[in-house]
């Protein structure tokens, strides 16, 4: 058995993200990353949006707050660096830890979204395998960052 499938999430993390929004245009790579969160964590409850403008109105409207936000940043309407400067500035908001998936590899833009408050970044690996292990590895860390 590996570490993929060794532990279930809450032995990797002390916080719980069981209330998750995936924001990314592509409709696979949002159900990649709900399919492997739903199978680290079985609790999971993953809502998906497909561009920034309808998961800033998404978050606005929800009764509950995500507890993690993946988000993709080339999106159509608002792309993720805009949706991660609204989040970050509103203080409702800000502490929702965001975790930037994508396959841009500009320096410039993981620079922007580290500044602007990303709590982690994720390059959108092309097998399941490793989609799985960069998305523990981020809870992992994100987790212990809220507990130090």
């Amino acid at each position: 058995m590996n570490i993929l499938e060794a532990h279930p999430m809450e032995e990797l993390t002390k916080k719980q993200f069981r209330n998750v929004l995936i924001v990314d245009d592509d409709e696979d790579d949002c159900s990649l990353i709900a399919e492997t969160l739903q199978e680290i964590d079985k609790k999971t409850i993953c809502e998906l949006q497909f561009d920034g403008r309808s998961a800033l109105a998404h978050i606005i409207d929800a009764e509950k707050l995500p507890d993690i936000v993946f988000l993709d940043l080339h999106m159509p309407k608002m792309n993720g660096i805009e949706l991660l400067k609204v989040l970050k500035s509103d203080p409702a908001l800000a502490d929702i830890p965001v975790v930037i998936c994508t396959d841009s590899k500009m320096a410039s833009e993981m620079e922007e979204c580290k500044k602007l408050g990303a709590a982690h970044f994720i390059m959108k690996p092309a097998s399941f395998v490793l989609i799985k292990y960069e998305i523990r590895k981020a809870l992992k860390a994100i987790s212990n960052s809220l507990v130090s």
